[in-house]
């Protein structure tokens, strides 16, 4: 079920930026890499890997440019859910 573009905070999870940081670590994306590819730099990328709010719009243009999968999603949802944030 994609998130919807009103539904900013909870849609993602609690932490959708450090949802987006270990989606790309799980694919083995470094923040350069994955700056590239959606366009912007990696200073941006980092900022985003850091929110605490993320439009849905957003979050799910930035899941279909690495091709997440909802099972991919919710795996690391999962796993957000039982452990501490991830380092950089």
């Amino acid at each position: 079920m994609p998130v919807t573009k009103n539904n900013k905070q909870n849609a993602t999870g609690n932490q959708p930026g450090e949802l987006l940081k270990l989606l790309r670590k799980l694919k083995g994306i470094k923040q350069d890499v994955a700056a590239r590819k959606l366009g912007i730099k990696q200073q941006a990328v980092s900022k985003l890997e850091n929110c605490k709010i993320i439009s849905g719009k957003k979050f799910n243009e930035i899941t279909a440019a690495f091709n997440f999968t909802q099972e991919e999603i919710e795996m690391a949802k999962r796993f957000l859910s039982t452990h501490p944030p991830l380092d950089s």
